[in-house]
């Protein structure tokens, strides 16, 4: 019984540090005395009006980190930005750009958490794989909690740094082109429909962690009979 719940916490390792990670930071900002809702979404805000672009940069690079980016409002400064930006071409593409290379560089960092969490070994050969890889970053870097996840899986399912990178870029450029360009023109909908997607993602961390349970059930119970027949 106990060699089977390591041998799943293995196959879940991902999954318990984004609980953890979701888990710790309520907990820290409980203890600090900071308030999601009011204080940090304005000390933020204020901080952009102050600084402008850099904050933009930092504010989407910690909005695509897995975990953190649950609790942190980096969306709002962007949005904020973007809206501001209505009417003044250059600034919006000088935001577009700072908000992609804000994100590019966050699923780099979750593509090497993932490395060393998992620190698999294998690798896929891009070929034979590449596939799969795009269909799995297209599917998650339509939103940032989801892309921080696809970047951890890349990582989890072996894939090569080299091929990561080659299909990430183009695949962050692509999502984000689209939601600068509906910002941009449908700024005053996303102002008022910018509620927090936090329960669709617990739902996903859910039903992915409970579907890799039950995978590593099945691998635990064929690995026992081989070795039982050998």
């Amino acid at each position: 019984m106990y060699s089977r719940i390591i041998f799943v916490a293995q196959k879940i390792k991902l999954q318990l540090v984004i609980i953890a990670i979701i888990a710790i930071i309520p907990l820290a900002m409980r203890i600090s005395g900071i308030k999601f809702t009011s204080e940090l979404v304005d000390g933020l805000l204020y901080l952009f009006d102050r600084y402008g672009l850099p904050i933009v940069f930092i504010s989407s690079f910690i909005e695509h980190i897995v975990g953190v980016n649950v609790y942190f409002p980096g969306s709002a400064v962007i949005v904020t930005a973007m809206i501001l930006s209505f009417g003044h071409p250059v600034l919006a593409l000088s935001l577009y750009l700072v908000e992609v290379s804000g994100a590019i560089l966050a699923y780099l960092l979750d593509y090497i958490l993932g490395k060393l969490i998992v620190k698999s070994k294998k690798e896929v050969i891009p070929e034979a794989g590449i596939q799969k890889l795009i269909v799995t970053l297209i599917s998650g870097m339509w939103h940032p909690h989801f892309g921080a996840i696809a970047s951890m899986t890349a990582a989890k399912q072996g894939y090569r740094l080299s091929s990561f990178v080659f299909s990430m870029i183009p695949i962050v450029v692509f999502w984000d082109s689209l939601w600068a360009i509906l910002i941009y023109n449908f700024s005053s909908f996303f102002t008022a429909h910018s509620g927090s997607i936090l329960p669709i993602f617990l739902i996903y961390i859910a039903v992915w962690t409970f579907y890799d349970i039950v995978k590593a059930g099945k691998e635990f119970r064929i690995k026992n009979y081989r070795t039982s027949t050998e």
